[in-house]
């Protein structure tokens, strides 16, 4: 049986299951107790994610893998294992489609025996996925405790970033991979660059962003990548609920827990008014920003115009400040929804990584039959992961 018609799964019947399964467990997640739970685990997490930089024994004693040095595995401090199993087993119950996944897939394991390399920023939502599988330190540490080998840690350099991904090449047996799942073309681009031996062993990539897309594309006009790929960005549950939704919501979260200025009144620029444009305008305009919004390309300018911003170019918008006034750049300029808080929700986030699920098992079960060129989820596909989503809403 296809896996498109095993995601065809009555939802209801599922539903039924998990409710009698965890019927003790939900108890907690009740409106008249969610906030007073949610505050203690804050406390919890907060109170034992005070790190050291601390490496174990275990971690010091290198394998080596046909002259490659390799950690099994290397993180901040394995003693967060605690706190992350128990962020993670919050997080679960906001990733329905995920969950679904599990469940449909676990007893048949349709990914047992693929290497499966995972290069993308480890949240809570990550790591809930990579257990479905098989950058907080507390989920590295738990899943370092179910047996994933995790590298990561909070804080990487660039250089500490690019060892990290390279550890991911070989595993524990010395074999290679031959499966990504990529966040930003990271470590495909290494995969070719480094160890391009090893591309002709690898069956196919996933890529979940914009920026990851654009590299792929980059090196299939180039003739560079020798490798098929799904691109997972353009999938609609990702694009108009990860990129619109998710990012607005998490911008707003970052911006306060890093400098807990008041958005309202303020006048903000948003560079771009394609879908995260879009969606971080929407959530300051919500908070009461006065938005100015800069385009170069003119049908999207003409969008944010028809949407009622203010529409100017760069030039203008980046004026010199004549008072003396300083400007603040939270996380040195980086991704400041995964730096300065813990990324986007969980739930749009389910979208996500239900997609990249379903790609590696398509990737996998017809390996050997995609061309090298850009592959997209079909859309049924999509309309089904939104239908979980719509379910678990009450809708």
């Amino acid at each position: 049986m296809g896996y498109k018609r095993k995601f065809s799964l009555n939802i209801e019947r599922f539903q039924e299951e998990e409710e009698s399964k965890n019927s003790v467990t939900s108890t907690i997640f009740t409106p008249t107790r969610s906030k007073h739970f949610r505050r203690q685990l804050s406390e919890q997490i907060y109170k034992e994610s005070q790190l050291t930089n601390h490496f174990d024994d275990e971690q010091k004693s290198l394998l080596l893998i046909d002259g490659f040095e390799k950690f099994p595995y290397k993180i901040a401090d394995i003693s967060l294992a605690k706190s992350g199993r128990t962020v993670l087993s919050v997080d679960e119950h906001e990733i329905p489609g995920v969950m679904l996944l599990r469940k449909i897939y676990g007893p048949e394991q349709p990914l047992k025996g693929v290497r499966l390399a995972r290069c993308l920023h480890l949240t809570a939502q990550t790591g809930v996925m990579i257990e479905t599988f098989i950058r907080l330190d507390n989920v590295a540490a738990a899943l370092v405790k179910a047996g994933v080998p995790i590298y990561a840690w909070k804080g990487e350099t660039e250089e500490e970033k690019l060892w990290c991904i390279e550890q991911t090449i070989y595993f524990p047996d010395g074999q290679p991979l031959n499966a990504i799942l990529d966040d930003g073309c990271n470590l495909t681009r290494v995969t070719h660059e480094k160890y391009p031996h090893l591309t002709s062993m690898i069956h196919g990539i996933s890529e979940e962003t914009t920026a990851g897309i654009t590299k792929l594309r980059k090196l299939l006009k180039n003739d560079e990548l020798k490798i098929p790929f799904i691109n997972v960005n353009d999938s609609v549950t990702k694009s108009k609920f990860d990129n619109n939704y998710g990012c607005g919501e998490s911008l707003i979260d970052g911006i306060k827990r890093a400098t807990d200025v008041m958005i309202g009144g303020k006048i903000v620029v948003v560079i771009g008014y394609g879908k995260i444009g879009k969606g971080c305008a929407k959530a300051l305009s919500g908070y009461g920003a006065r938005v100015i919004i800069t385009e170069i390309d003119p049908i999207c300018a003409l969008q944010a115009v028809m949407d009622g911003y203010e529409v100017t170019t760069m030039t203008e918008a980046c004026r010199y400040l004549s008072s003396g006034r300083a400007v603040i750049l939270p996380a040195d300029g980086r991704v400041v929804n995964l730096s300065c808080a813990h990324g986007n929700p969980s739930f749009v986030m389910s979208n996500s990584f239900s997609n990249q699920i379903l790609a590696q098992i398509e990737l996998y079960e017809r390996k050997g039959q995609y061309s090298i060129e850009i592959h997209t989820l079909p859309k049924n596909l999509d309309e089904k992961v939104a239908l979980v989503h719509l379910d678990y809403l009450g809708v």
